[in-house]
């Protein structure tokens, strides 16, 4: 029996008069009608619920579909093995993963049919149970005693079962999610499960070629036979559906034919062509890559990695906008078909030329790029296609049929298309690529004439207002008044003003509004989000400079020049000026918690990414493209974690110890740069970045740990969402603007300066006869001194001067300035003494401010990301221009002493002495900690009446 709403809502097409319309926000009058209604009726309310054992039920699908990924192309990858073993051609190999995907197209017809008669759990199970069989067959027709024609017979059945299995798991990820996942986790769960398809591939290539053709073979059945039963882990679908459309069974084709529009006809069987010619495109290219790259004198390993490369950057760009569409842009999914396809079309049309050009580069990047665009638009043309035919199991098997069949043809007809044996390069795929460009661009002026109307989203779900969980509602002053500068409310004080149509929220808000004082309060698992945040501060600040200990080695070991390897770690900080201006709008859509564990997981890929680079089989240029792809990756998940460390201090942590979390979390950065250059030497640069692989791999699930914000805020600035950045800026006096740009410049300048001598300490030192160790200790100087500065002054701005932290920059920044202008001659003095003294001063000066910054920074804007993220950036832009600067100022030989860096220490030195005017002029009014200081005498002075009111 499927189920209904309690109000009775039905598609549109059965009863448009039952389809509740949504008022208009400015008549907030409704909320009296919508209150009456909730009482009257509560009880008849059918809630929404998300279950936990979804995600069972999820794990299971994506082991099957890629269980049939990976058996549907094992042959693929050991074909002439095949050929060999069974005294066959290779054509006929070839035909094994062909088969495939011919009874593919065949059975996606009949899925539809299967999963509306069966239901989701015993298509899945009749699937895995023919996926054991097709294992054992195969395995059958390994025997000795067998002709080469029986072998083969028993082998293409085996492959043919395959087929009929593999449509079932793949079509059934959309409708899986739709019984199962609510609004915000519809999408990325559709992605997950259709990608582990491409990983199945993926992961066959790997095993395939283990031991023997036989051998192999004996394997899959093995892995087929453990992990086929998981499919009676799948449940049909939940006791209480997450959403109205999960709540519905999907009619029947002809009935979904039916109910659809001309327009939505029109808009499905555009999605069916171009989802088709993109997936088949990407198949395409990953099947015949060896063909493709082997005229122009490059070999199968290299050809590899380009896939592979390929691949990776799907998965990562489906990673990382899945959740995004899911919580942001989920009304936007045409929108994006429409922009993300001719930036498509045009990559595949500069492929053309890129597989011609010198080096592998130019193919990198464009199929770094095609991987990143085509796997983001996967799972959003499975959701658009769901969203018009409103049958989830139907769209998708058409979906995945037009892909198969693209890709088959596409195969099939490079034989003819190939190039003659005379051409230049002989037997070359360029006609091939020619194809594919066309049919990429064919799909463009397609895709803007798409609708793309979300149907789902015109459904009035059953109103929820007490079963659905607690909303994050921002807390009222002990007075009753809301805060001025509330940003989730339209109008300061009312709490009607956010949307009229959120019955949820006005009662929410009724309950807040009429409530006891809620009291601000500490709770101590704020320290193990702390302690996460600071472990992966330090994995960051590790991952960025692992190669400037060991560039000498590293330029040896893969036979590049040392500028390259310096450029794996400048590329770091270009990355990370250019990710700091988008930390504040991400951190604001997804949260602290979401956004940590995305840049973890991309720090984790980062790293095994960097370690693929280590492979022998390699060329020099593949494995430093490799490594500055890996290098690309931390640059964006650095800017991330630093930026978050004064948000997390805000939303977690009191006035008696915003300031000290701030410090430690910060400083964990340049910790995590001293441990690498501790632990980069260590073996060989193989060994070496194994290492870092496999401490990268231990620390990143500790994003897990990390809470989004307390039940009850510690304080009321704690308690306030961020607001948007032109808001921010809108907001700030001209006075506040002005401090705030004093506030980033001299940031920029005394974290650049630091940076930029401890990246050259060894040359500025070996002009005058000290070697690496002696110019290494120095800089080991500076940073301990700073640590230990840092932890004994923090607590003193939390405690003691917490209201003179403007005052405080004004007084240090002259000192330091005078040790910059200092080092100028300490570094030519006889001995280190004078070196060491100032670099210690340098130290304590540099990291008492470095926390100080950041938390006026935060008072100054009131907007912790935000402020955050311009100084990380400034600190980071400055510091890269001082590295790259130095070449241009290095003394000549004929220097006394030769190659010295006078010229640059006097920049440093001229950089430093043009703050001292700047912080003079700021006022750095602490408007934060007036706002949070002044509530919590009012929580206090209110608890105080009630106690003597009860007395």
């Amino acid at each position: 029996m499927p189920y209904s709403s309690p109000n009775g809502s039905v598609f549109l097409e059965d009863l448009p008069s039952q389809v509740i319309s949504t008022p208009s926000k400015a008549d907030d009058s409704k909320y009296d009608d919508v209150v009456e209604k909730l009482e009257m009726s509560l009880e008849e309310t059918t809630h929404y619920r998300l279950y936990r054992r979804r995600f069972i039920g999820a794990t299971a699908l994506c082991l099957l579909n890629c269980l049939g990924g990976m058996s549907g192309m094992w042959f693929s990858a050991i074909s002439i093995d095949t050929a060999e073993a069974f005294d066959i051609s290779v054509s006929k190999v070839n035909w094994l993963s062909n088969v495939t995907n011919v009874v593919f197209i065949v059975s996606c017809f009949g899925v539809p049919w299967a999963v509306g008669k069966w239901g989701i759990k015993l298509s899945c199970i009749f699937s895995a149970a023919v996926l054991v069989l097709a294992a054992w067959l195969r395995f059958a027709g390994i025997a000795h005693s067998l002709s080469p024609n029986g072998a083969y017979a028993l082998l293409i059945v085996s492959q043919l079962l395959t087929g009929v299995s593999q449509p079932f798991f793949q079509a059934l990820a959309p409708r899986y999610s739709e019984a199962w996942f609510g609004l915000r986790g519809r999408v990325s769960a559709t992605m997950v499960m259709s990608l582990m398809n491409p990983v199945g591939n993926a992961i066959g290539q790997l095993l395939a070629p283990v031991g023997t053709v036989r051998m192999s073979i004996l394997i899959l059945a093995v892995i087929t036979t453990v992990i086929a039963p998981v499919a009676f882990a799948l449940q049909e679908r939940p006791p209480t559906p997450p959403t109205f459309s999960g709540s519905k069974t999907s009619p029947s084709v002809p009935e979904t034919l039916r109910r659809m529009s001309w327009r939505e006809r029109c808009d499905f069987g555009i999605l069916v062509w171009g989802f088709g010619i993109l997936v088949g495109v990407v198949n395409s290219v990953t099947t015949l890559v060896a063909q493709i790259y082997a005229p122009y004198g490059y070999d199968s390993s290299q050809s590899g990695f380009l896939g592979a490369a390929l691949l990776i950057a799907g998965i990562v760009g489906a990673v990382i906008t899945a959740p995004l569409f899911d919580r942001i842009f989920a009304h936007q999914l045409a929108r994006t078909v429409q922009i993300v396809v001719p930036i498509l079309g045009a990559c595949w049309l500069g492929f053309i030329w890129a597989v011609q050009s010198h080096g592998l580069a130019a193919s990198y990047a464009v199929l770094a790029l095609v991987g990143f665009f085509c796997f983001t638009l996967l799972p959003v043309a499975l959701e658009l296609a769901c969203e018009i035919t409103r049958n989830a199991e139907f769209s998708g098997a058409i979906l995945w049929l037009g892909a198969n069949a693209a890709s088959l043809f596409l195969v099939l007809i490079s034989t003819p298309l190939k190039a003659s044996p005379s051409a230049n390069p002989p037997s070359n795929l360029r006609n091939q690529l020619i194809l594919h460009a066309a049919c990429a661009l064919s799909i463009a002026p397609m895709a803007l004439f798409i609708q793309g109307k979300q149907n789902f989203a015109v459904f009035c779900p059953p109103l929820k207002p007490f079963a659905s969980p607690p909303l994050q509602i921002m807390p009222h002053s002990p007075t009753g008044s809301a805060f001025q500068e509330d940003f989730s409310s339209g109008v300061p004080g009312d709490p009607f003003k956010s949307d009229p149509f959120d019955a949820g929220v006005a009662i929410e808000k009724l309950e807040v509004s009429s409530a006891e004082t809620i009291h601000y309060r500490l709770y101590k698992r704020r320290f193990i989000g702390a302690t996460a945040l600071c472990l992966l501060n330090c994995l960051g600040g590790m991952s960025g400079s692992w190669f400037s200990a060991i560039a000498l080695d590293t330029a040896e070991a893969f036979n590049i020049s040392v500028s390259r390897v310096n450029w794996l770690s400048n590329a770091t900080n270009v990355v990370f000026i250019c990710t700091a201006f988008v930390v504040p709008w991400v951190v604001r859509r997804l949260g602290i918690r979401l956004s940590c564990i995305i840049c973890a997981g991309i720090q984790l890929i980062a790293a095994w990414i960097r370690y693929a680079g280590t492979a022998r089989s390699l060329t020099p240029n593949g494995a430093f493209a490799l490594m500055m792809v890996s290098q690309l990756l931390t640059g964006t998940t650095q800017a991330t974690w630093q930026v978050l460390a004064p948000r997390y201090s805000e939303a977690w942590f009191g006035l008696k110890g915003r300031v000290t979390a701030t410090m430690i979390m910060t400083l964990l950065g340049p910790v995590g740069n001293a441990i690498g250059q501790l632990l980069a030497p260590v073996g060989t640069v193989r060994t070496s970045i194994l290492i870092l692989g496999i401490v990268t791999t231990v620390i990143a699930p500790s994003a897990f740990a990390l809470g989004e914000r307390p039940p009850t805020p510690p304080t009321f600035s704690g308690s306030k969402n961020s607001p948007p950045v032109f808001e921010t800026l809108r907001r700030m006096s001209w006075r506040e603007r002005c401090d705030f740009a004093i506030l980033v410049w001299g940031f920029g300048v005394l974290d650049g300066v630091i940076v930029s001598l401890l990246t050259l300490v060894a040359q500025v030192y070996g002009p005058y006869g000290y070697d690496s160790s002696q110019s290494g200790f120095l800089g080991a100087a500076l940073l301990i001194s700073g640590i230990v500065a840092a932890l004994i002054t923090a607590p003193l701005f939390d405690r003691v001067l917490t209201h003179h932290l403007a005052r405080t920059i004004q007084l240090v920044v002259p000192v330091l300035a005078g040790c910059w202008l200092g080092f100028i001659w300490g570094v030519g003095t006889h001995g280190l003494g004078a070196s060491y003294a100032l670099l210690a001063i340098i130290g304590v000066c540099s990291f008492t401010l470095l926390p100080v910054t950041l938390e006026l920074g935060c008072e100054v804007t009131r907007n912790a990301e935000l402020s955050g993220a311009m100084l990380w950036l400034s600190a980071n832009a400055v510091g890269l221009f001082l590295v790259l600067i130095s070449d241009a100022l290095k003394a000549g030989p004929t220097a006394n002493p030769p190659y010295n860096l006078r010229k640059q220490l006097i920049l440093h030195a001229a950089f430093a002495l043009s703050i001292i005017p700047l912080v003079l002029c700021m006022q750095g009014k602490q408007v934060r900690r007036e706002m949070d200081e002044k509530e919590n005498t009012r929580d206090l002075q209110a608890e105080a009446n009630r106690e003597a009111h009860d007395a």
